[in-house]
C-alpha cells in the first residue's frame, strides 16, 4: 500500500477479492480507521508500527511498517484473529468444518528476497530460499517482477504467495500489471485458494449501524481533482448512454471523496442493555446536576 495516498487503488481491489493482505500501510494507531471507508465491505485485523508502544502525534515522522488482513464481511464468522506477531507479521485462522489434524498454512507478502537465482549482494535471497526448502513451502509464481524501484533503474520479484500443503490449494496465480493509479513500488499478487469454511451472510442491524459525515472543509482538493481527472481520461463518454455516463460520474465523485475527504462518525449505536438499578440512579443524578 505504502501510505494512505494509495487508498484509491486499494479500493479497486475490494470487489474481485475475498481476502486482501496489506503490507507497509504506513498508518499509525490513530489513523488505522482510514482503511474502513476504503474497504467498506470488509472486516480487518490491523497492526501499526506503534500498536504496542503508541507515540505522540505531535510532529509525527512519516509512517512506517504496518500490516493488515482484510476479508469480506460474510467470512467473519469463520475468521479468528491470531494475537501472535508484530507490526510486520500478522495472521488469522480460517475455520473449516473439517476436523484436520494440522493446519494448512498460507504465507503471503513482501519477503525482501527472491526465489529466482540468488543475487550475490543480497543475503535475503539465500535465507528465503533456505526457509522455503526447510518448511517445504510451495510456490506457483510467474516470471514477472513484483517490485519496481521508483527511480526506474531496477526491478525484482520479491512478493509471493506460498503454502505448505501436500497437494497445493492455490490456483490462478497472477502477478498484476503496473497501473497509473497504483503509487506503490509493488504490484499486487493474487491467487484463487480452494477452502471450505462455514460462511454465513451477516445481516447488519440498524441498531449497530454507524453513520459518517464527510468533512468537506478539510478536502484535499489536489488529490480529489487528480483522481477524478485520471478516471475521466480513461473513460470513453461517446460509447455509453446518458444514464451510464451519469452513473460513472457519480461513482468517480464517490470514490474520490472516499480517498480525499476525511470523515468522522456522527452516529454510533450499539445493543440496548437494561441498566442496573445502581446505574439508573447514577444517570438520574447526572441529569439533575446538568439541569
Amino acid at each position: 500500500m505504502e501510505g494512505k495516498g494509495n487508498s484509491f487503488y486499494l479500493n479497486t481491489l475490494e470487489t474481485p477479492s475475498d481476502i486482501i493482505c496489506i503490507q507497509e500501510h504506513w498508518l499509525y494507531e490513530f489513523q488505522k480507521q482510514i482503511l474502513g471507508p476504503v474497504l467498506p465491505n470488509m472486516d480487518m485485523h490491523i497492526r501499526c508500527s506503534d500498536t504496542n508502544e503508541e507515540i505522540d502525534n505531535f510532529k509525527l515522522p512519516r509512517g512506517k511498517g504496518g500490516v493488515a488482513i482484510a476479508w469480506k464481511n460474510h467470512l467473519t464468522p469463520s475468521v479468528q484473529e491470531i494475537q501472535s506477531g508484530n507490526n510486520r507479521v500478522i495472521a488469522v485462522e480460517l475455520k473449516s468444518p473439517f476436523n484436520l489434524s494440522t493446519h494448512r498454512i498460507i504465507i503471503v507478502g513482501d519477503f525482501n528476497g527472491t526465489l529466482k537465482p540468488p543475487r550475490n549482494y543480497n543475503k535475503h535471497d539465500r535465507l528465503l530460499q533456505a526457509f522455503v526448502q526447510e518448511m517445504n513451502l510451495k510456490q506457483s509464481c510467474t516470471d514477472k517482477s513484483t517490485f519496481f524501484h521508483h527511480s526506474g533503474l531496477s526491478c525484482s520479484q520479491i512478493d509471493y504467495i506460498l503454502d505448505n500443503t501436500t497437494s497445493t490449494i492455490i490456483s490462478n496465480y497472477k502477478t498484476h500489471n503496473r497501473c497509473p493509479s497504483n503509487t506503490s513500488s509493488h504490484v499486487p499478487v493474487s491467487a484463487k485458494i480452494e477452502v471450505k469454511a462455514n460462511v454465513k451472510q451477516r445481516i447488519v442491524k440498524p441498531n449497530f449501524a454507524r453513520q459518517f459525515k464527510l468533512q468537506w472543509k478539510d478536502l484535499d482538493s489536489e488529490s480529489f481533482n487528480s483522481l477524478i481527472n485520471e478516471e475521466l481520461t480513461q473513460y470513453k463518454i461517446e460509447k455509453h448512454s446518458l444514464e451510464e455516463n451519469i452513473q460513472y460520474l457519480c461513482n468517480c465523485l464517490k470514490n474520490a471523496a472516499a480517498v480525499a475527504v476525511p470523515s468522522k462518525i456522527i452516529k454510533l449505536k450499539g445493543p440496548k442493555f437494561k441498566a442496573s438499578p445502581t446505574s439508573l440512579s447514577l444517570l438520574q443524578i447526572c441529569k439533575e446536576k446538568q439541569t
